[in-house]
C-alpha cells in the first residue's frame, strides 16, 4: 500500500496479488485486487495526519499478520473491501480512517484482479502500472505508477520512494505471510 499526499488531496492505492508459477508463466489467483482512492481534506495537516495514520495502521496489520492474529486474506477481503461492498463483515478500514480524520473520499476504484496468465512477473507488474497510470491521468494525480520487480515482489522501486516527496509505501510479502 502507498499513501502519497498532494496539498489537502491523498492519494492510497495498491494491490494485493498471489499467484502461482506454472511451465514458466504466471498465473495470476484469484481474489487479488487493485485500488486507488482520492481523498480530500479540509487542510494539509489533516492530509498528513491521514497519511501517517494510514501508515501505521498498515505496519500493525503487517505486524499482526507476523504474529498469526490477523490473515492477509482478511486484509484483502474485509479491511480493504471498498466503501459500497455489500458484504456484511466488510469493514472498507479506508473508509473508516478518511472519516475519522474529516475526510471525503471524492473518486476511488477498487476492483478484484482478473484472474489470467502472465509471462511473467515483469508482466504482471506492467499490468498493474499500467491500470494505476490510467487511473492517475484521470485524476491528474501524480502519484508513482512505475512498478519494478525486486526479488520477486510486484511494487515501487526503493529509489521512487526516496525522491518522491511525501510518498510512503509498505507491504506484505509471502514470507510475511
Amino acid at each position: 500500500m502507498y499513501v502519497y499526499p498532494k496539498g489537502t488531496t491523498v492519494y492510497v492505492y495498491g494491490w494485493a496479488y498471489s499467484y502461482s508459477e506454472q511451465g514458466g508463466e504466471i498465473y495470476l489467483n484469484p481474489g487479488g485486487r487493485i485500488f486507488a482512492y482520492q481523498i480530500q481534506f479540509n487542510s494539509i495537516y489533516s492530509a498528513r495526519d491521514f497519511s501517517s495514520a494510514m501508515m501505521n495502521i498498515f505496519s500493525i496489520w503487517k505486524d499482526e499478520v507476523k504474529a498469526g492474529e490477523l490473515t492477509y486474506n482478511y486484509i484483502n477481503d474485509v479491511l480493504l473491501a471498498p466503501p459500497d461492498d455489500e458484504t456484511p463483515q466488510s469493514q472498507g478500514a479506508i473508509e473508516l480512517i478518511t472519516e475519522e480524520y474529516s475526510g471525503t473520499i471524492t473518486d476511488y476504484t477498487n476492483d478484484k484482479v482478473i484472474t489470467q496468465w502472465f509471462d511473467d512477473l515483469n508482466d504482471l507488474a506492467a499490468s498493474f502500472s499500467n491500470y494505476l497510470e490510467d487511473i492517475n491521468n484521470d485524476w491528474d494525480a501524480g502519484f508513482p505508477t512505475d512498478i519494478i520487480v525486486y526479488e520477486n515482489v510486484v511494487k515501487i522501486p526503493e529509489g521512487t520512494l526516496a525522491n518522491t516527496p511525501g510518498i510512503t509505501g509498505d507491504w506484505l510479502e509471502d514470507e510475511d505471510i
